[in-house]
């Protein structure tokens, strides 16, 4: 009985791995995207090897000194209309949001816009992210780039609620 709970027993986690990475010693790894886990891994028999532990990571870091990777934050598709500034402009220009993360957003518009750019969307906040129906936000983001001629991708620079206008 006792190896069959233990075989049931688990991590927790299902763990989903990233491609593998290089580490600054030439090693591979991969990184569970749900938890963070990292694993050696093995171009040869393309396989996890072992658990990397803090210490085999410093030393296998110790040439390159790179930032440890983080999983990216889960989105959130969408499809929200909204209303688009451009820093230091007045007129208001029609956009719509199409996914949304806890650090940035897709948009699209009309209007063309550059990288680096600064504009001020305003629009309802889904309530997957905002905990409740009708959270209007105003957010001013930064363009990262533009996939399509349109599809704007843009990283969150500060985000708040919208007082409710009493009618």
């Amino acid at each position: 009985m006792g190896r069959i709970s233990s075989l049931l027993r688990t991590s927790g986690c299902p763990h989903r791995f990233s491609w593998p990475r290089r580490l600054g010693n030439g090693e591979h790894y991969q990184v569970c995207l749900d938890c963070g886990a990292e694993y050696a891994y093995d171009w040869q028999s393309l396989r996890r090897t072992r658990k990397l532990t803090a210490k085999s990571r410093a030393a296998a870091e110790a040439p390159l000194r790179r930032r440890h990777w983080h999983p990216r934050s889960r989105r959130i598709k969408c499809s929200i209309a909204a209303e688009l500034r451009i820093t230091g402009s007045t007129t208001s220009l029609h956009a719509t949001v199409l996914n949304i993360s806890e650090s940035g957003l897709a948009f699209q518009t009309q209007t063309l816009l550059e990288t680096g750019d600064v504009v001020s969307l305003t629009f309802d906040m889904p309530e997957e992210l905002a905990g409740r129906n009708h959270s209007r936000v105003l957010c001013e983001v930064r363009v990262v780039r533009q996939q399509e001629p349109f599809t704007v991708s843009a990283a969150i620079l500060a985000c708040s609620q919208v007082p409710a206008v009493a009618l």
